[in-house]
């Protein structure tokens, strides 16, 4: 998810996931036409090479559509296979609309909510964040005062969907196109049945130029031990980010325990302000999950430049929804793809492709 102010979580119920052997091609694109599916109360739809974009009024389509056809093509250079067919809808998800779609052929699909509805909750959330630190800060009303006034300004910082879109189009399309049929995972994982890292680096993968060159930015930061707020702290061993759970595992959870409670099965989406992303309250580290994007979007960099493989993680994806690990992938591919046949010699390429990268790391790194 994008690392920003704020977070767009989305909780879906779903069917348990499945163990997969075999992972079918993609359906035929020409299928996917707007004549071929009628939503009434989503009037306008423009197809993308790969999907559908249904929204209220033909700006939202046409904006959101240009997101999701460069994700689609990221899709298609980083995982070597063209996104499932997918829809993404602009406006509420019903069980209704889900069922027309299923119809059609169409299981990945992710609910958005208009610009108009994303800036009234972002600046909803960062307006509730300043309240209360300006309460926690001490008895001092125009502190509260300012902090309120200034909250809604920021809510131009949302206008960034050319990475948003897209990276949330990349949990969809990575599950329905390794995993299909899996949806969201009640067995424990924050996404679909992939490793956490794995789920959160397709989403990644998906963002724009200006996304990508800020997530590198701050990751430098992080790395050299120059960064501040949030995100100050260390990476983590290799190891660790590749075994750990999500940073947010726990929100995600929440949403989709809310979801089934509802009896609809509908997808939600909440605004969320970065100091609620990985918890609150004494002792929580809520850099955790910014930290946990940064690291995810270098080490993707890392396995590309090591390997001078762009789709490098097709070959990841398809052992691990074949039932492999990892470390299993990195002992019979690792080495042909210049990287360790172990965690070991990989964690060792590693930090010597970060350094050769970032320069020297933090005292104590």
């Amino acid at each position: 998810m994008r690392l920003a102010l704020s977070a767009l979580i989305l909780a879906a119920s779903a069917a348990p996931a499945a163990s997969q052997t075999l992972i079918p091609a993609p359906l035929p694109a020409a299928s996917l036409t707007c004549a071929a599916v009628h939503l009434p109360k989503l009037p306008v739809c423009v197809a993308t090479p790969r999907g559908l974009i249904f929204a209220p009024d033909r700006v939202e389509a046409e904006r959101n559509a240009a997101f999701a056809r460069a994700g689609e093509a990221r899709f298609k250079r980083h995982f070597g296979r063209d996104t499932p067919p997918y829809a993404l809808i602009i406006g509420q998800l019903t069980p209704d609309v889900r069922t027309t779609l299923r119809a059609a052929g169409i299981k990945a699909v992710l609910p958005w909510i208009t610009a108009d509805q994303q800036r009234a909750a972002y600046a909803e959330a960062v307006r509730r964040a300043a309240e209360a630190r300006a309460k926690a800060a001490g008895p001092d009303s125009n502190k509260t005062a300012q902090a309120a006034v200034r909250a809604p300004q920021a809510a131009g910082l949302l206008d960034r969907n050319a990475s948003i879109v897209p990276h949330e189009l990349g949990h969809v399309w990575l599950i329905e196109a390794f995993w299909p049929g899996s949806g969201l995972d009640r067995a424990g994982h924050y996404g679909g049945p992939a490793a956490d890292w794995l789920d959160e680096t397709a989403a990644i993968l998906m963002e724009d130029e200006q996304g990508t060159a800020e997530r590198r930015d701050q990751f430098r930061l992080l790395y050299t031990g120059r960064a501040r707020g949030a995100i100050q702290g260390r990476p983590d061993p290799l190891p660790i980010f590749l075994s750990k759970d999500h940073p947010m595992k726990n929100q995600q959870q929440m949403l989709q325990a809310r979801a089934a409670a509802s009896g609809s099965g509908a997808p939600q989406i909440v605004m969320m302000t970065e100091t609620v992303r990985a918890g609150t309250g004494p002792g929580v580290d809520i850099g955790a999950g910014p930290r946990f994007y940064l690291q995810g979007r270098a080490f993707a960099d890392f396995l590309i430049d090591r390997s001078g493989k762009a789709a490098i993680f097709a070959d990841i994806a398809t052992a691990l929804a074949r039932g492999a690990s990892f470390e299993q992938w990195l002992a019979a591919e690792g080495q042909a793809h210049g990287l360790g046949s172990s965690l070991t010699e990989t964690e060792a390429l590693w930090r010597t492709w970060l350094q050769a990268r970032f320069g020297p790391a933090a005292p104590g790194a």
